[in-house]
């Protein structure tokens, strides 16, 4: 487990910024901050794509003062979420000094024909520049049925008190032994089955990233992960799957989250599925689509005070509000 300590002014100006950002016809990534009033303390990507040599995130990270990301998360080698990984860690982590977390079955097999050769060249650098000599950042992300692995702490601690909070990095998904069953058996090699999901838990509170979780691991996740859920990255850009993932969410009483997804295509999100989470949540938003696009991303920004929980939300590029309570 990786640990770090931060000495903050006051625990009340403690926020979580997440920025979802998404492109016209696909690619995403999410930039979550940790701030200390204006002062960025903690920086994590997840996924990484740019699209005919534009990356929005390389904007993004300048606009914040940020030289340099904390924690890499690569949920899952599909293009969308795969391509410029390479260049934005030379950039943004030159030292290579971040921690690195992927799939484990992505990681410990062959690499499978059917992934693309922006995801090849991305695995290659990974393992020449974070896993070699004495460095070990790079870790492979696997979990047991009902298992959630913390593999990130960090704590926060008031500067003239005795008070702190914690936020955990809580690895739910990919269910090993059900990715390793698939690979020895030669079933189809579904990459969405590698996808890690993995939950912030900020001061008692869930932020989830689901990556494009599947069905199949749903069921798999330990329901405490679906327990007082604030913030909800829509896994798999708003498509019908996995389709028992919102109806699980409805079980566990979520409400008054707030939920982000990007699109793809022409075909995700679909409609109905974002109006099935406004059963679950006081807003709704979108990074925008292919068909509405006038510019080359969608940015949606999620501010969220640690002690009060009050979301502050704002948009950029195509993204748009699809559903806000009254």
């Amino acid at each position: 487990m990786r640990s770090q300590e931060f000495i903050v002014s006051n625990l009340r100006n403690l926020s979580l910024d997440i920025y979802t950002v998404g492109y016209p016809n696909m690619g995403e990534s999410v930039v979550s901050v940790i701030c200390d009033g204006k002062t960025v303390l903690f920086t994590i990507l997840t996924d990484c794509y740019t699209p005919e040599n534009y990356n929005h995130v390389e904007s993004l990270l300048n606009s914040l003062g940020v030289s340099h990301i904390d924690v890499f998360i690569w949920t899952h080698p599909d293009k969308d979420h795969s391509v410029g990984i390479c260049e934005l860690l030379d950039k943004f982590d030159s030292k290579h000094e971040a921690w690195v977390y992927l799939p484990e079955g992505f990681y410990a097999c062959d690499i499978p024909d059917c992934i693309c050769e922006d995801s090849r060249n991305a695995i290659v650098y990974l393992k020449e520049h974070y896993n070699f000599s004495r460095k070990f950042n790079l870790i492979p992300v696997g979990v047991d049925e009902k298992e959630t692995r913390s593999l990130i702490v960090i704590k926060f601690v008031e500067a003239y008190g005795t008070k702190s909070v914690h936020c955990r990095w809580q690895f739910m998904a990919p269910f090993g032994s059900l990715v390793w069953r698939k690979i020895s058996n030669g079933t189809d090699f579904v990459l969405n089955n590698l996808s890690i999901v993995y939950s912030m838990y900020f001061n008692d509170v869930n932020y989830l990233f689901c990556g494009d979780m599947s069905e199949s691991m749903v069921k798999h996740i330990d329901d405490e992960n679906f327990q007082n859920v604030r913030f909800i990255k829509i896994p798999h850009h708003g498509s019908d799957e996995p389709k028992s993932f919102l109806p699980k969410l409805k079980s566990m009483q979520v409400h008054n989250a707030m939920a982000v997804t990007t699109s793809f295509q022409n075909t995700h999100p679909k409609s109905n599925v974002l109006d099935g989470y406004k059963s679950i949540c006081e807003e709704v938003d979108c990074t925008g689509d292919n068909m509405h696009a006038t510019k080359p991303y969608g940015c949606v920004k999620a501010s969220f005070n640690i002690h009060s929980l009050i979301c502050h939300t704002e948009f950029s590029g195509n993204a748009f509000c699809y559903y806000k309570a009254k």
